[in-house]
């Protein structure tokens, strides 16, 4: 009996691994399957033929990762074919198999929708699970929309006491979409339905749809409705409409009434703004300044020290440095503490005083590691430390520049000062890879990754609104290569800490165009360094040109163009971005040469001119690169050089 149990027990055993191997094999087939289905299917889909687009989809099999996706478009194909029944079946199923999918919520929403179309008021029910269920989503917003709209459908069959309750629920929903979305889709149609029901009464309630008007960029229908408001209160928003309708004298009265009385319920960021736009009412900066300090000069208000950092900006020498140290003194816990110590530690490094040079830095690296500034200091600190024969601490400082700060003008610095390399890297090439999904994590398991490998792009985009890596890709992949590296750009400044530099999000940041056209018209020139000089000048668009008239990928003013055309007998040719490089390439070479070859000189004289660094060669005290640089006189080129120099050394660190 016991033999029998146990043949019985290895032939169950037998079968079960049996079924598990088959369920492995038919999981693995249904993955091909799957993929080539999804394919075929997008193709249709994307010539509009939905029938056969839908019946493809179809055809992915249930054990396919992208099955949830397959069905979401087959909810697509039926919507587009008017068979809304079928389609909310698809999107019931989704979110009932795939609740984890992050395609269940744009199901739950899409239902919704379906439903609302239709008056069905069983669309509420999809709404609320949304509000509930996925409240920081992008949908959410929306939802509240809707489920205003679904209270005043409700209302016609409702009693009076009822009425009125979910008359006032929805108010209450249109004034919460209007705040969070004020230049959403549903906006003007909120805006509408609560003028309808006569719900706008108060100043709060003017405020808020007067506010919406100015984001959708209505500025008449803003000032109706804004000067219902109060306007000692909301003096800001009085003053940026009035600047919108170009009514610079009561936008300038505006600003003083509430720089005076009310700044303090104003955040910091948009107090800046405004000042700034205050200032260019005025024949120049140094006038507005004037102006703001004769008002306030015996008072301080929320932006003095912001009004002290400017003002300290204009002046220049020893006079520069005296306003930046009263500006530490009187606000040194303010937003502008640490650039201000900062300037005031430069200086005591120029003048050679490094008794306070090592006193103000050390007081800045322990209160302000994180500032823009924090960067400077650390490598000045090395220096400081080569220069007073201290050279291990002045190893340890440029580590720590490295390693704290690497995507930093600064980190290239230091890097060539451990490798006591004064001269640029002869980097003639490049792993010239091309940009490719941001992410590779879970790359087996991840639908929105597989997604983008099967090229369904507009899903991608519409899961993923709100990451902005994802939304650059898509935009490299549709060939908008300056939005895309734009995109990119703020996405990664959003982030606390910066990735490696194999992290795959950074070639979205820093990717690679017109190299073969680079490579081909280098003459003597660095074509990494010509590459950064494109990428900076115009984010890869050709059609780029700037205020002062520069135009093309390398932003050339065409009165410079017309000359090196004329010295050297250029032949142009039909196309543009080819001239744009080669005459930008040839310009810069010629920089070079009139230099004594020094990069960052040309680089220098690329943005400010020839003749001003020619100038500030010989006005300016410095005894190497590093102190010339950070001397620059003009803002502009002064950040100019060391936005070039980063970018370079990112696609150094990227590529290689």
């Amino acid at each position: 009996m016991e033999k029998i149990n146990t043949k019985i027990l290895y032939v169950i055993v037998f079968v079960l691994f049996t079924l598990f191997t088959i369920l492995i094999i038919d999981i693995s087939r249904a993955e091909s399957t799957g993929f080539q289905n999804y394919s075929k299917a997008l193709a249709e889909y994307k010539l509009q033929n939905y029938e056969a687009a839908q019946e493809l989809f179809s055809k992915v099999p249930v054990f396919s990762s992208v099955k949830s996706a397959a069905m979401f478009r087959e909810a697509r194909c039926y919507t587009l074919l008017k068979d809304n029944e079928n389609a909310k079946k698809k999107y019931k199923k989704i979110f009932l198999f795939h609740p984890r999918s992050s395609i269940a919520v744009l199901s739950l929403y899409n239902m919704g929708v379906l439903n609302f179309e239709e008056q069905n008021l069983t669309a509420e029910k999809y709404f609320k699970k949304i509000v509930k269920k996925y409240p920081s989503s992008q949908y959410a917003e929306p939802s509240q929309y809707y489920l205003a709209q679904i209270n005043l459908l409700k209302t016609a069959e409702a009693s009076e006491k009822k009425q009125e309750k979910l008359t006032q629920e929805a108010i209450q929903k249109l004034y919460s979409y209007l705040t969070e979305s004020p230049s959403g889709k549903f906006a003007p149609s909120a805006i509408d339905t609560l003028v309808q029901l006569g719900a706008v009464n108060t100043a709060y309630d003017n405020l808020i749809i007067a506010k919406s008007y100015y984001e959708l960029g209505d500025y008449q229908k803003s000032k109706i409705y804004m000067d219902k408001t109060k306007r000692e209160e909301n003096w800001d928003s009085w003053a940026k409409l009035a600047i919108k309708l170009n009514d610079k004298t009561h936008a300038k009265q505006y600003i003083e009434e509430g720089l005076n009385k009310s700044s303090e319920t104003v955040e910091n960021e948009e107090l800046y703004k405004i000042v700034d736009i205050y200032l260019t009412f005025f024949p120049s900066k140094k006038d507005g300044l004037n102006r703001l300090n004769g008002l306030f000069k015996n008072k301080k208000i929320k932006c003095s020290d912001y009004i002290l950092y400017l003002d300290c900006n204009t002046k220049s020498g020893n006079s520069k440095t005296a306003c930046y140290k009263t500006l530490y003194e009187q606000y040194p816990n303010g937003q502008f503490a640490a650039d201000a110590l900062a300037n005031v530690f430069l200086d005591k490094y120029l003048n050679k005083q490094y008794s306070d040079v090592d006193r103000f830095g050390k007081i800045h690296m322990k209160k302000f590691p994180d500032a823009k500034s924090a960067p400077m200091i650390s490598y000045f600190m090395g220096k400081m430390s080569d220069k007073t024969k201290h050279h291990e601490a002045a190893n340890a400082y440029f580590k720590h520049t490295l390693a704290k700060y690497p995507d930093s003008y600064y980190a290239y610095r230091a890097y060539l000062s451990l490798n006591k390399d004064l001269q640029l890297f002869d980097e003639s090439t490049l792993d010239a890879v091309k940009v490719v999904f941001p992410y590779k994590k879970s790359m087996e398991k991840n639908l929105v990754i597989k997604l983008a490998l099967l090229g369904d792009y507009d899903l991608v985009e519409e899961i993923c609104k709100s990451d902005g890596f994802v939304q650059s890709w898509i935009a490299y992949k549709k060939g908008q290569y300056t939005r895309s590296c734009i995109l990119a750009r703020e996405a990664m400044d959003k982030l606390p800490v910066k990735p490696e530099f194999d992290d795959l999000r950074w070639r979205l940041v820093y990717p690679i165009h017109y190299w073969d056209t680079i490579t081909k018209y280098r003459y003597t020139n660095n074509p990494v360094l010509l590459l950064s000089i494109l990428k900076e000048e115009s984010h890869f668009n050709p059609k780029a040109e700037s205020h002062a008239g520069a135009k093309g990928l390398m932003q050339m003013m065409p009165a410079t163009e017309r000359e090196l055309i004329a010295s050297y007998n250029i032949q142009k040719i039909k196309n543009p971005t080819v001239n744009d490089i080669k005459l930008g390439s040839i310009y810069f070479a010629n920089l070079l040469y009139q230099l004594d070859n020094k990069a960052l000189f040309a680089l220098a004289a690329y943005n400010g001119g020839i003749g001003s660094v020619k100038s500030w060669q010989k006005s300016l005290k410095f005894n190497n690169i590093d102190e010339f640089v950070e001397q620059i006189p003009y803002q502009e080129t002064n950040n100019y050089v060391k936005k070039i120099i980063r970018t370079y050394w990112m696609y150094t660190n990227i590529y290689n």
